[in-house]
Parts: structure tokens; sequence; C-alpha cells
């Protein structure tokens, strides 16, 4: 059932990207660190606060479900209140009409097998309750979810692996669906241009997705305009970006770490359709991120150059006034 969405006339002007002054330098302060080291975590936030689930800490996969209340400085630990599988590179997303946190995608592991996580999960922050939506149809580990009116979109992500003669190797969805939250449907949508882990966000009405890894780290920004259900390029990275923590703040698309530049912050401004990139004064892959009152916090990751057993208990905020004031 795909492109079952109404075309509308309003296109998508496609321009390609234009670059400018890269690898300046931006000093995060250190915040509160998390409760635990973990890394490939799924997250989201409300403003005020940021949830975390799953992950991995030292050699286990996570069922740990924690929220940093940025208004009393305190990690709350709330994984006693509705158990979640243990998931590694699950996505979330915070549904803010409805006070809750959907969950999808990811891995878990049993003795002998990693398995997809196939189901999509309510978390409730006002009850801290969790209840199943129903199957997941593109289950996928690092996939990437996005929520405008009452619909969260999810795409991509990687499925398994193939063998044939020449070896084994990823298979990597293109595919997107949208679940609308009040009529409990889910529709197939245009396929993405590529296949690959990646993540995004929706302004103004379009769905941004930049980077991520197929056959290898991608450099291409791709916008979905959600009304003509279609995608377009738009442009692409200085450089290939994967396995980084992603957060909007206004205009803004922030893409934390790098699996290759740990130390990488990269900005892309969805009006100007500009890109900037900033070096950090810490390291980390697969973290996550959230803006808080005003701040960007970042939280846990992984450092193979420190520790190839665990992640990070690692925090970090950095004040967005002050950055815009001195970088834009």
């Amino acid at each position: 059932m795909k492109n079952l969405l109404r075309v509308l006339s309003i296109g998508l002007i496609v321009t390609q990207v234009s670059f400018a002054q890269s690898n300046e330098y931006v000093v995060f302060t250190k915040a509160k660190k998390l409760p635990q080291p973990i890394f490939g975590m799924s997250y989201a936030a409300n403003g005020q606060k940021a949830i975390l689930a799953g992950g991995r800490s030292f050699s286990a996969n996570s069922d740990e479900i924690y929220v940093y209340d940025s208004a009393i400085d305190e990690w709350l630990n709330l994984s006693s209140s509705s158990p979640l599988k243990p998931t590694l590179f699950g996505g979330a997303v915070y549904l803010e009409d409805y006070g809750s946190v959907l969950f999808a995608g990811g891995t878990t592991q049993t003795r002998d097998h990693v398995l997809l996580i196939d189901n999509i999960q309510f978390y409730d922050m006002k009850t801290f309750q969790s209840s199943d939506l129903g199957e997941n149809p593109i289950a996928a580990k690092n996939q990437g979810l996005a929520y405008a009116n009452d619909k969260v979109y999810i795409f991509g992500g990687s499925t398994g692996r193939k063998a044939d003669k020449e070896g084994v190797e990823f298979e990597f969805n293109k595919r997107m669906y949208v679940y609308n939250l009040k009529t409990g449907l889910m529709q197939q949508l245009s396929d993405m241009p590529e296949g690959k882990e990646t993540k995004g966000c929706i302004v103004a009405g379009t769905l941004y997705t930049l980077g991520g890894y197929g056959e290898k780290a991608s450099d291409q920004i791709h916008a979905y305009d959600i009304q003509k259900d279609k995608w377009s390029k738009i442009g692409r990275l200085k450089n290939p970006c994967s396995a980084y923590a992603l957060v909007q703040y206004q205009q803004y698309i922030f893409l934390i770490g790098d699996y290759k530049f740990m130390d990488q912050m990269v900005v892309f401004d969805t009006k100007s359709l500009k890109t900037k990139t900033f070096k950090m004064n810490f390291r980390g892959r697969h973290m996550g991120a959230a803006v808080l009152e005003g701040e960007l916090h970042v939280f846990g990751g992984f450092d193979p150059e420190k520790s190839r057993s665990s992640g990070s208990a690692q925090h970090w905020k950095l004040d967005l006034d002050q950055f815009f004031k001195y970088n834009y």
C-alpha cells in the first residue's frame, strides 16, 4: 500500500548543501555522570527530562530505564516500573501530545542468538507503565523514528545478514512506514533513496535524514516531504557520518560523535541548508543526546581506544544561547 498519501501541489526545491567554515572548537562542560557506563541505548526527551533505555553496559545488553531530570540535576532509575527487553541499538521518540515515549527497533540477545525486537512499545511518562502497540513491520537495528501530528514515521535500519558466494553481508532497509496513534493503523510510504541505518527528525513538515551507514558510511542528506510522500536529495555532509547521536533544536539538527571522528559535532541548518562542523572536547560514538532547558546534553557512548568491553558514564552539556551567539 505504497504512495497512499494525497499529492499536493507544493514541491520541495532540490538544493545542494553548501559548507560553512569547519573544524571550529566547542567546549562542553561536565555534568552529572550516568549511574553506569552505557552505549547504544534508545533516547528521547521532553524538554526537561531525558529518558535512556537499554543499550550495553559492561559486556551485556541492558534492560535499565533511566530518566535525567534537569530541574533537579538527578538521574532516576525507573527499571522496576515497567520492564522492557534488553535492547541494543533501538530507537525512541518522545510523543509530546501524549506525554509518552515510543520505542521501536533494536536487537536483543539470547544465549545462542541475536534477535530483532519486532514489537512497538508505548511508555507513559506519567504512570511509568508500558504497553504493547503491536508488530513493527520493519523491525531493524539502528532504524530512525520521527514524530509529528499524531503520527510516528519508522524508517531504515539493518535487518540481518545474507550469505552468498561472495561471503556474508548486511541487509539494509529502505522501507518507511507511518503509524497513526489515533487509529492504530500502519501505512507503508515511499521507500527511502537508499537503505541504511540512519536517524532523522521532522522540522516544519519535512523529515530530514542525515548520513548513516549502509554498505559504507553515508554523506547524503535527504528530505521527505510529508504532504507529497516524496523523497529528495538536498545535498551532502562534508564527510560521511555514522554512529552519531541526533537531536533537534529550533531549525537546527545536531549530529554528535561519529564512528571514525568521535570528537565531531555537525550542525545542519534546515533553513539555509548549510552545515558547520565543530571539534568537541570529548569523544564517543553511539551516544545519546537531548536538549533540556536550552542546553544540549550528551550521554554515555563508546570509545574503543579507552575500553573494548563497556561504554562510558560521561555526561556533558552545552549552553545553546552562548553557542549560537559566538558561532552564528
